[in-house]
């Protein structure tokens, strides 16, 4: 009777782990209705990844590209000598992680598809079971001016196959650099990986990597959509050493379950994504001809959507890239790096002149000065015998 009458004194009379099954089961039902509240008002949702080089964006959207949630974790560079720019791996899994996890489970629970995106030509070097021999050398690392020239020097291909000239923000001349200058390191190189590709190996347990972030590293026959292996044997590898090719649209890998559990999402595809620039272009609507963007961070880009061929970007000092399955081509030149101290109204930079400061611009004399000697380096590094005293100087120092 007292059961009956009074719910609390049967609460009481419950065994423990009843009770404790009873809130299990609550819980349940409440993380159920969560979801199908959720589901009602946004059928289906896709969580975006970003590895930056200053900290990792994970952003959740729905299928009318409204964000619902999203969640960034820090990043920190190291740079241990003069040109030298690096990051441990396992600092970008970590913040991968922490960004994720950052956004209300109820959200996560309701992503359907991954996509990444990430800091482009950063060298990850992995052995044979798959864990970084070395920290990563990244995109800004200026330490291989010496390795460029003697790849431009024997390997013409790089400007006829990979359609670019050969500078040190790209991923070949970083390893011909460890070659030289790390044999022990390089010997056991069995895996190059771009960043987001080995947040993607973290995640699915899958190498595989687009073909716009793929032609960042200069060993892809861009016009053949392939590995070179003219391109790779002048670095000392082979397309075994390389990742699997997808398309950015593609299905790159499923989640995996341990994974998936942590991060409370179902085990849903992962696509194969997109370098950060060409991402970001496809973001914006860059995606038509005549359409343009120009992109000031931690480096500048000016991205044009066109059909020319990664050899007449090449031409006129930019890179080609094909960013579709459409195979459209587009061409970005690069302004130069720490183009964000300057703002867009005062750039002072005039199409036709390649990123030269424009006569009464709001730009210093310093900026100017900068200018000029960036420019000689990166003649400087394209050819066998440097052209300015400064440049010949830094490459005898670092022979």
């Amino acid at each position: 009777m007292v059961a009956v009458l009074c719910g609390h004194a049967a609460e009481q009379q419950e065994p423990p782990a009843q009770r404790q099954g009873d809130r299990a089961f609550l819980q349940r039902r409440r993380d159920d209705q969560a979801d199908r509240s959720v589901r009602q008002i946004r059928p289906a949702m896709f969580l975006g990844i970003d590895i930056g080089t200053s900290g990792v964006k994970a952003v959740v959207l729905d299928t009318h590209g409204v964000v619902v949630g999203q969640g960034t974790a820090a990043l920190s560079v190291q740079r241990p000598h003069p040109l030298w720019s690096e990051q441990d791996p396992e600092d970008w899994w970590k913040a991968t992680s922490a960004a994720v996890l950052a956004i209300d489970p109820a959200v996560r629970r309701a992503v359907r598809g991954i996509g990444l995106a990430g800091q482009m030509h950063g060298a990850t070097l992995l052995g044979a079971d798959d864990r970084p021999l070395r920290p990563a050398i990244l995109w800004n690392d200026g330490r291989s001016f010496a390795e460029c020239a003697a790849l431009e020097a024997t390997t013409p291909e790089f400007r006829t196959l990979g359609g670019n000239i050969v500078m040190p923000g790209f991923t070949a001349p970083k390893l011909e650099w460890v070659r030289r200058q790390e044999p022990e390191v390089f010997a056991q190189v069995a895996t190059v990986l771009l960043p987001k590709d080995y947040v993607r190996l973290r995640m699915t347990g899958e190498k595989a990597s687009d073909m716009s972030d793929s032609a960042g590293t200069l060993w892809l026959d861009v016009a053949g959509r392939r590995w070179s292996d003219t391109l790779l044997a002048a670095c000392g590898l082979t397309q075994a050493q390389m990742p699997r090719l997808v398309e950015g649209t593609d299905v790159a890998g499923m989640l995996r379950a341990d994974i998936a559990e942590a991060w409370g999402i179902s085990q849903v595809p992962v696509a194969g994504g997109a370098g950060d620039n060409a991402g970001g272009a496809a973001g914006v609507g860059v995606v038509t001809d005549g359409k343009a963007l120009l992109s000031l961070g931690g480096a500048g880009r000016r991205g044009v959507r066109a059909r020319r061929r990664a050899r007449r970007a090449a031409r006129g000092g930019g890179r080609g890239r094909r960013t579709r399955r459409d195979r459209r081509w587009r061409a970005l030149a690069l302004l130069g790096r720490d183009a964000r101290r300057r703002d867009g109204g005062a750039l002072g930079v005039s199409p036709g002149r390649r990123g030269r400061p424009r006569a009464g611009g709001r730009t210093s004399r310093a900026d100017r000065g900068r200018w000029r000697h960036s420019r000689r380096s990166v003649r400087c590094s394209a050819s066998v015998a440097p052209h300015c005293p400064q440049c010949r100087a830094d490459g005898a120092a670092r022979a």
